[in-house]
């Protein structure tokens, strides 16, 4: 009987395990692949449609489309009003660090997105289940936000929601704000996005991972960090004319507001994700 329920509890364990696995984005690498075997025999098929990191790129260089990517998925960096430049990362590897260059700290209130990012396609017959993470850390004042849209052929639709990273004085200190969906053109303009939630506070300057899932039946975006609340917001049907879902490929967006002359990003891992 007491192995009968040692059995149970391992099995159990292992069950709960597998579900965290395929239901969890933003695992490490390394525990990703180690478990790859025990993934595939319990049903649970991940399939990458952006997977960016930079280690393959030349140290203080300009980023390029770093390996391993999916065949089919693009990252277009922008550097007008930013630098942007392969670094050692902190734990190992490498990443990209962004700064803000002077006319952009003259007028530092309108956002400006350095990294437009689309995914490979998603299967949509049925329609995937999506899910992707991203590594950021903002060291002095500023905020960095990331938005997600469908791309449905060539067209760009509005925004299904977002997160982004401030750093502001205190005693206001630093967070982590989600956002609901929201038109492309509030990009342009310098005011603020309307939260849906608080995902976390945390110490200025130091780095988070946020994780995002997208549940296109119910037209849900969810983003939260491990360790913090998880906000939540409904996308409408259609936007410009076009059904939202299903998605045929996913667009990342990535952008700094309000920078001062310390002001450094770090952006790393960026991932996105189907799984059955």
């Amino acid at each position: 009987m007491q192995n009968l329920m040692m059995t149970n509890l391992k099995l159990s364990n292992l069950q709960a395990l597998l579900r965290s696995i395929c239901g969890i984005s933003g695992r490490p690498r390394l525990l990703r692949f180690a478990l790859l075997a025990t993934v595939a025999a319990s049903g649970c098929t991940v399939t990458p449609r952006i997977d960016a990191n930079f280690n393959a790129d030349p140290q203080l260089a300009p980023p390029t489309a770093p390996l391993p990517l999916p065949p089919d998925d693009s990252l277009n960096w922008r550097t007008e009003f930013v630098t942007a430049t392969v670094v050692a990362g902190a734990a190992g590897g490498k990443r990209i660090r962004i700064a803000p260059r002077p006319a952009f700290i003259a007028a530092p209130d309108f956002r400006r997105v350095f990294l437009v990012a689309v995914s490979e396609a998603f299967t949509t017959r049925p329609a995937a289940n999506m899910r992707g993470s991203i590594r950021l850390r903002i060291i002095g004042l500023g905020t960095v936000g990331v938005a997600l849209r469908p791309v449905q052929g060539e067209q760009r639709l509005d925004y299904i929601g977002g997160f982004a990273l401030s750093n502001f004085l205190p005693p206001a200190g630093a967070s982590v704000d989600a956002f609901g969906p929201f038109r492309s053109d509030r990009l342009d303009d310098p005011f603020g996005i309307p939260s849906t939630g608080a995902i976390s506070r945390h110490s200025p300057n130091s780095e988070i991972v946020v994780n995002w899932t997208i549940d296109q039946p119910s037209h849900m975006f969810s983003s939260s960090i491990l360790g913090g609340a998880s906000a939540s917001s409904v996308f409408p049907d259609a936007t410009n004319g076009s059904a939202t879902t299903p998605m045929q490929r996913l667009g990342l967006d990535v952008w700094l507001q309000n920078p001062g002359s310390d002001t450094v990003v770090f952006i790393d891992d960026i991932r996105a994700e189907e799984y059955r």
